[in-house]
C-alpha cells in the first residue's frame, strides 16, 4: 500500500493530479476508511499505469474511464473518437500557422533571442493581438497539444501555479469564466467580512517583533526600503514603521478599503510619530507585481508578508520575490504548515482536516519540508517559529461577533440582490467550517513564521 504522495512520486505526477483522479472517480484508493488517509493497493498502481499509458497516447480522461471500465469494444470507440479529434487538431494547426505568420510579419523579435513572459506578451501586443486573441490562441494550443503548450509556457519562465491557471482556463474557457465571476463575488464578500478587523489573520505584535529581530540580524544593513505585501489594514506595518524609524514602507494590498484603514491608523498616531510620512499605501494584485511600475521601481531590503503568501502560492513566491530584493535581502513571511505528519499511517490527519488542507492549502508541508523547498529555490533560512494556537483562537473569536452582523449588513446594503446574498451565505458557511475545524483539531496545522535571506 502506498500513500498518495509516494504513488505520485513513483509515476512522476503531482499529488493534486491523483486527488483529482479520485474526485472524478478515475482512480479511487482502496484504503480510504474514516479517519485514515488515502492508501493505494497494487491493483490501484496497475490501474494508474494504464491511465498514464493511455494519457500519453492522447486519450481524454473520459475516454480512459470508458476503456478501463468497459469491455474491449470500448477501446475501439475511444480510438474512433481520437481520430475525429485529430481532424479538429489539423484545423487548429492551420490556425496556429496563420497566427505565427502574422506574428513574424508584424512584430519586432528580441535581438538577443531571449524570450520570457513579458517579451512574449509585448510581441503579441505589437502585432495587434487583443487579450481575447491571446486567450483563444492558448485555448487552441492546449486543445491541440497539451504537452507542447506546457513546454512553451515553461520556456517563458512562468511559475507553475500560473501555468496551471492558464491551462485550466484554456481547457475550458466557459467554465473558467463562470468560476472567475463567482470568485470575484466571493472575494468581494470576503473583503467585506474582514472590514474592521484589526488583524485579518492569526498573529500579533509579539510575533512581528520576534521575526523583525531575526530579519535585522540577517540583513546586510539596516533595512531602509521595505515592501509589505498583503498588508491589510496594517497592524504589522505600523509595528515595522515604529521599530525601523529610518525605513520607508510600501504597503501593498488589493483592497482599497483596507489601505484606507491603514492610512487612517497611521495618521491617528500623529505627525510626531512620523509614521504616516514613511508609509506609502498602494493598491496592487500580488500576482501581477512584475507588471506594477510602483513595485518594480527599485529593489527592497526587506519584503514582509503576513498571512498573504498563499495568494501567490509558495513556489511562485519563493521563485519571484527574490528578484525584488537587493543581494542578501530578507523575506519574512507566514505560511500554513502541518504540525504533525498527515501521511503517517499510524496516526494520519483526520479526514476532515486533510480534505480542508487539500482544498485551501494544496501541497502543504511540515516545517522541515517548507524550509527545504526554500533552500532549493535559493534562499538561506535564518530562523522560524510556529504560530501559537492561542493566536488562532483569538482570531477566530472575532468570527463569533462578526458573522451575524455581516449577513444582516449585506442584506441592508444590497436589498433584493439574491446572488450577492447567496455568495455571503456561502462564505459564512466556509468561515464557520474553518473556525470550527481549528477549534476541534488545533494541533494539526498552524502558520510558520519564517525569515529567509536571498543568496
Amino acid at each position: 500500500m502506498l500513500t498518495v504522495g509516494r504513488l505520485a512520486k513513483r509515476f512522476g505526477l503531482s499529488r493534486s493530479t491523483l486527488l483529482y483522479y479520485d474526485r472524478i472517480g478515475l482512480l479511487r484508493p482502496t484504503g480510504h476508511m474514516k479517519g485514515e488517509y488515502r492508501h493505494y493497493s497494487q491493483a490501484d498502481q496497475e490501474r494508474l499505469e494504464r491511465i498514464v499509458t493511455y494519457r500519453r497516447a492522447g486519450l481524454s480522461l473520459d475516454g480512459i474511464a470508458r476503456v478501463l471500465d468497459a469491455p474491449d469494444s470500448g477501446l475501439t470507440l475511444a480510438l474512433e473518437e481520437r481520430l475525429e479529434a485529430l481532424s479538429g487538431e489539423i484545423r487548429s494547426l492551420q490556425e496556429q500557422q496563420r497566427f505565427i505568420l502574422r506574428l513574424l510579419g508584424s512584430a519586432d523579435l528580441p535581438p538577443d533571442g531571449v524570450l520570457d513572459k513579458a517579451t512574449w506578451t509585448g510581441l503579441l501586443e505589437k502585432a495587434g493581438f487583443s487579450e481575447q486573441d491571446m486567450r483563444e490562441w492558448h485555448a487552441r494550443f492546449e486543445a491541440r497539444s497539451p504537452e507542447d503548450h506546457l513546454r512553451f509556457l515553461q520556456l517563458l519562465c512562468i511559475p507553475k501555479d500560473e501555468i496551471d491557471m492558464i491551462r485550466s482556463w484554456a481547457s475550458n474557457p466557459l467554465k473558467m469564466e463562470k468560476v472567475r465571476q463567482v470568485s470575484t463575488m466571493h472575494m468581494e464578500m470576503l473583503f467585506k467580512f474582514f472590514e474592521g478587523f484589526k488583524h485579518k489573520g492569526p498573529g500579533g505584535k509579539a510575533e512581528t517583533l520576534a521575526a523583525l529581530d531575526m530579519a535585522k540580524q540577517a540583513a546586510p544593513r539596516t533595512p531602509t526600503r521595505i515592501l509589505d505585501l498583503g498588508c491589510g489594514s496594517g497592524p504589522h506595518t505600523l509595528v515595522l514603521a515604529e521599530h525601523l524609524p529610518s525605513a520607508d514602507i510600501l504597503a501593498v494590498d488589493v483592497s482599497q478599503t483596507y489601505l484606507d484603514e491603514l492610512d487612517a491608523a497611521a495618521s491617528a498616531l500623529g505627525e510626531g510619530a512620523g509614521l504616516a510620512s514613511r508609509i506609502t499605501t498602494h493598491k496592487a494584485d500580488m500576482n501581477k507585481l512584475d507588471r506594477d511600475p510602483v513595485v518594480m521601481e527599485a529593489p527592497f531590503d526587506l519584503i514582509w508578508t503576513e498571512g498573504s503568501l498563499f495568494v501567490m502560492g509558495l513556489d511562485k513566491a519563493l521563485t519571484t520575490l527574490g528578484g525584488l530584493l537587493v543581494p542578501g535581502g530578507v523575506l519574512a513571511c507566514t505560511d500554513a504548515i502541518w504540525t504533525q505528519d498527515p501521511h503517517d499511517p499510524k496516526g494520519g490527519a483526520p479526514r476532515e482536516v486533510a480534505d480542508f488542507a487539500d482544498q485551501y492549502f494544496p501541497g502543504m508541508f511540515e516545517a522541515e519540508g517548507w524550509l527545504a523547498l526554500a533552500r532549493e529555490r535559493g534562499w538561506e533560512p535564518v530562523g522560524s517559529f510556529p504560530m501559537a494556537k492561542e493566536r488562532w483562537l483569538e482570531f477566530y473569536a472575532q468570527y463569533d461577533e462578526r458573522l451575524p452582523v455581516f449577513l444582516h449588513q449585506v442584506e441592508e446594503e444590497h436589498p433584493g440582490d439574491q446572488e450577492r446574498l447567496d455568495a455571503a451565505k456561502g462564505l459564512a458557511a466556509e468561515l464557520v467550517r474553518e473556525r470550527d475545524l481549528f477549534r476541534k483539531h488545533p494541533d494539526w496545522y498552524t502558520y510558520l513564521f519564517a525569515v529567509l535571506r536571498r543568496k
